[in-house]
C-alpha cells in the first residue's frame, strides 16, 4: 500500500513539473522567433496547426500558421441573404457557360461512362459569420471562426 502512495506523489509530481515546462515553452515561443530560435529547434516538436479548435479557447493554435497565442479578435460580420443569392446566380450561369463533359468508351464501342471536366467556379463562397461568437485574426492574416 506504501508502494502505491509512493507512485501516485511520484506521478503527480511529473505532471505538475510537465505542465510548468509546458506554460514556460509557450510563452517563450513569442520571444524564440524575435532572436531567431525556433520552436521546433527548442523543444524537437512542430508547431500543429490542425491543434486550432472551431470551439471559443483564449489561447489556441493558428489554423493556418500553428502559432499558440491568445489571438487578436473581432465581432463577426452580419449574414445578407442576398449575397448568398447573388453568388449561387453567378456559379449557376458560369456552369452554364463552362459545363464540359467527357464521354469514355470502351471497346467494342458502348460508353462506360461520363466524366464531368468542369472546373471549380473562381468566386469563394460568401461566408456567413453569424454561426460564430468571435473571429480570431492571427498575425499571419488568417482570420477563423470559433463558437
Amino acid at each position: 500500500m506504501i508502494w502505491l502512495r509512493v507512485i501516485l506523489i511520484v506521478a503527480i509530481v511529473i505532471m505538475i513539473a510537465w505542465a510548468l515546462l509546458e506554460l514556460n515553452l509557450r510563452s517563450t515561443t513569442k520571444r524564440l522567433a524575435a532572436t531567431g530560435v525556433s520552436f521546433e529547434a527548442l523543444t524537437g516538436r512542430k508547431l500543429e496547426p490542425e491543434l486550432a479548435t472551431d470551439q471559443f479557447e483564449a489561447w489556441t493554435h493558428c489554423p493556418s500558421c500553428g502559432e499558440f497565442d491568445c489571438h487578436a479578435m473581432r465581432e463577426p460580420l452580419p449574414w445578407d441573404p442576398a449575397d448568398w443569392r447573388t453568388w449561387s446566380r453567378g456559379r449557376a450561369d458560369w456552369l452554364e457557360r463552362h459545363q464540359s463533359t467527357t464521354t469514355i468508351t470502351a471497346w467494342g464501342g458502348h460508353t462506360s461512362r461520363w466524366v464531368d471536366s468542369t472546373p471549380e467556379y473562381p468566386v469563394a463562397e460568401p461566408v456567413n459569420e453569424t454561426r460564430f461568437a468571435t473571429i480570431r485574426i492571427c498575425k499571419c492574416g488568417k482570420e477563423w471562426g470559433q463558437k
